[in-house]
Parts: structure tokens; sequence; C-alpha cells
């Protein structure tokens, strides 16, 4: 059985130190930081349409990506 576990909390609580000391006890495990993940729908987004989104506001890019994904 595979298992996600989620660490959250305000910045600068140790987050990521619990997360990688969690990874390094846990075999055949990774560590994927939130601020790539939120970042996901955009990177697919820019790489199957090809559309330069760099100069649209972060509403106007949330937008695109309901739309295109």
């Amino acid at each position: 059985m595979k298992h996600i576990y989620v660490i959250g909390g305000t910045m600068g609580v140790g987050k990521t130190t619990t997360s990688q000391a969690l990874k390094k006890k846990l075999n055949n495990s990774v560590f994927l930081d939130g601020g790539a993940i939120e970042r996901i729908p955009l990177f697919y987004a820019l790489r199957t349409t090809k559309v330069d989104v760099s100069h649209i506001t972060p509403e106007q890019a949330a937008d695109f990506i309901i739309e295109k994904c």
C-alpha cells in the first residue's frame, strides 16, 4: 500500500527539515516541495500549448489553466 504524508504549517516551523528526516527513514520515498507542486498546472499549460503567459497576472494564469487543462 502507498502512503502520502502532507506536512503543513507556517514559515520557519521546520516543515522541510521534518520532511527530509521522514524521507530518510522511509524506504522508496521522495520529498516533493509544495511550491513546485503548485506550479505544475502552469508548467503543463506552457509546455502543451506553447503560449507565453509570463506577462499575465496570477488570476489570468488561473483562468488560462482552467480553460486549457
